[in-house]
């Protein structure tokens, strides 16, 4: 076992807490580039200027998508339950100090601490499928978003999960998975359960909360960030995670 192993029943904030130095250096590779490339250009063709927007980054991670945000003129707040990897952003975003915001909170409690209203809101980093309680995620960045403010999110993909439950898992993984949309996940740093979402759970969700899905569709599934662009919204069945994109109504 390796020393500092931290045991199945974590949460996901201790798993990313524990893997916080070694994170960004395990999304360098050509997938998650791949991956990255387009998520930025799903960005720019909503949000074609950033300057001067407000910015909330929910589940900011060690602030990826802050630093291309401040660094496009942007003010940001970054929301971070894990607080290892919120340190790791502070010092990444040293330079703009004045142009963010630090909170160590988790997604279903920073209303509490956060009274502004926001032009464009990021969860990229599966943060609905981490949260304990998705409908006061949601419920709090509806509170939060201006009109027309635009979403953009990933997920992990239900219909993924389900996949890698029938071929590998057991029949009893496969009910859970049917019952209650969770699978366990993670790496030989330890594990935590995720929630599937589907794109069909993505359209309910944002129907209910008032959002227009503006796109939803798969990542990495091709090389070419040309196809991913193209065909990505015919492989939301196959693909490991999902970008979706809503606007405020």
């Amino acid at each position: 076992m390796l020393k500092g192993y931290i045991d199945m029943t974590q949460g996901p904030h201790e798993y990313y807490n524990f893997i916080a130095t070694m994170y960004d250096d395990m999304y360098k590779d050509e997938y998650w580039q791949s991956v990255m490339t387009h998520i930025e250009v799903e960005i720019l063709k909503c949000v074609p200027e950033m300057a001067g927007k407000s910015v909330l980054d929910l589940g900011a991670g060690t602030g990826q998508w802050s630093l291309w945000a401040a660094n496009h003129g942007a003010h940001v707040v970054l929301v971070e339950p894990a607080n290892k990897m919120l340190e790791i952003a502070r010092e990444k975003l040293g330079g703009f100090q004045d142009a963010c915001r630090f909170i160590n909170c988790r997604a279903e409690k920073f209303t509490k601490k956060v009274q502004d209203k926001f032009d464009v809101i990021f969860m990229l980093g599966d943060v609905l499928s981490y949260v304990n309680d998705t409908e006061k995620t949601l419920e709090n960045i509806s509170e939060v978003a201006k009109s027309g403010a635009f979403l953009f999110g990933t997920v992990d993909n239900f219909n993924f999960y389900m996949k890698e439950a029938i071929v590998y898992g057991t029949k009893q993984e496969v009910k859970n998975l049917q019952k209650t949309g969770r699978l366990l996940i993670g790496s030989e740093y330890g594990a935590f359960m995720s929630r599937g979402i589907s794109d069909e759970e993505l359209i309910e969700f944002a129907t209910h909360y008032g959002w227009k899905v503006m796109d939803i569709t798969a990542l990495g599934i091709f090389k070419s960030l040309h196809l991913n662009e193209r065909y990505g919204r015919y492989f939301t069945k196959e693909a490991e995670h999902l970008l979706y994109v809503w606007q405020k109504d």
